[in-house]
């Protein structure tokens, strides 16, 4: 008897973790759903807006056991992230801008350029974001300090800058560096 109370105990376990895992597979898919609708609602209201504030939803992903009721649940439509475009194309845009300026380009001004182009990055510090992914394509990109961001392989007299030289660091890539390591949810998409 205690053997089939032992297997009618197990059965009954393995049935309940497999509803476990179908319920969480159906969580995710809502919750990829949401996001996708949080993008064509923040695209929407984009271009209601003619195109010029930058669609914006405030971001909160902690999600915990227990956690989610029907109001948690409806209410986190409006606090999925949007997804920040890839290293590639932000650095290829960042690329011909440069380019099309013929001088290097600061940080602020050449993020501002990005969002006129619809490329929106977001992020606690969507602009220390940038940063970090300019600084993880540094094989492309030098950081002048005073000057802005440069193609690696062209020199630029005004700052003495020659390809393969060493650029002297004014704290910033430090500061980057800090935020990458002490603050990773911050340029979690970088």
């Amino acid at each position: 008897m205690s053997d089939l109370a032992l297997s009618n105990a197990q059965k009954r376990r393995d049935d309940l973790a497999s509803r476990i895992n179908q319920l969480s597979q159906s969580l995710e898919d809502c919750r990829k759903e949401i996001a996708s609708i949080d993008q064509f609602i923040a695209a929407w209201h984009h271009y209601a807006d003619g195109g010029q504030h930058s669609p914006s939803i405030p971001v909160n992903t902690h999600y915990t056991q227990g956690s989610m009721t029907l109001n948690s649940v409806v209410n986190s439509a409006r606090i999925i992230p949007p997804k920040n475009p890839d290293r590639e194309t932000v650095g290829r845009a960042a690329w011909d801008i440069i380019v099309k300026r013929g001088r290097p380009v600061m940080r602020g001004e050449l993020f501002n350029e990005l969002g006129k182009r619809g490329i929106q990055i977001y992020g606690k510090d969507p602009e220390m974001v940038f940063s970090t992914m300019m600084w993880r394509m540094q094989e492309h990109f030098v950081r002048l300090p005073k000057f802005g961001y440069w193609k690696r392989n062209e020199p630029w007299a005004p700052a003495g800058y020659v390809p393969g030289a060493t650029v002297e660091d004014d704290g910033e890539d430090q500061k980057i560096f800090q935020n990458t390591i002490f603050d990773p949810a911050s340029v979690a998409d970088a």
